[in-house]
């Protein structure tokens, strides 16, 4: 009989969303070209999960999305020293806006929007990426053309899947 691989739940959240650990006072007013680095590190080390997938919530700012807006994940893996992150450099440390956004080599995923009105909410979900089997902190970057909102009540979560072999 052949084998089939399937997905299958993740061991990190059980098939639910889990939140992700984001300041969300640094996404009000967040300038387009500008971001936020989570406040815990994300580990992976131990459950080693294949897949992630992001969802996210954010109210935009006073003039309508146009064109093709989209957030930017980067993902900053600890380095040997156990206290730096990426290539060292400073990306708010996950208690202030930063303007210096990572290298292309730190680069996971964009996350696509809708066309969304003045003051609406900004919804995107990401296509399946290969999650990284270390820790380290997610950086979002608002891609978007315009600065959020004065209160964008952002929140961000990830569900991560496995693969299993079904014989």
């Amino acid at each position: 009989m052949a084998a089939i691989l399937r997905p299958s739940v993740g061991t990190l959240n059980g098939g639910s969303w889990s939140t992700l650990s984001f300041t969300a006072s640094l996404f009000n007013a967040l300038p387009s070209g500008s971001g936020v680095l989570m406040n815990a590190a994300f580990s992976n080390s131990s459950n080693l999960d294949l897949y992630g997938e992001f969802s996210f919530t954010c109210v935009n700012g006073s003039t309508a999305l146009t064109g093709s807006p989209y957030w930017t994940v980067y993902w900053l893996p600890i380095n040997q020293d156990g206290t730096t992150y990426g290539d060292g450099l400073a990306y708010g440390s996950g208690t202030a806006q930063s303007s210096t956004v990572p290298s292309s080599g730190y680069y996971l995923r964009n996350i696509t929007l809708g066309l969304t009105g003045a003051g609406g909410t900004m919804v995107g979900r990401s296509a399946p990426f290969n999650l990284p089997r270390d820790s380290g902190k997610f950086f979002f970057v608002n891609n978007t053309g315009q600065t959020t909102n004065s209160a964008a009540s952002f929140t961000a979560a990830i569900l991560t899947t496995n693969l299993n072999l079904n014989g």
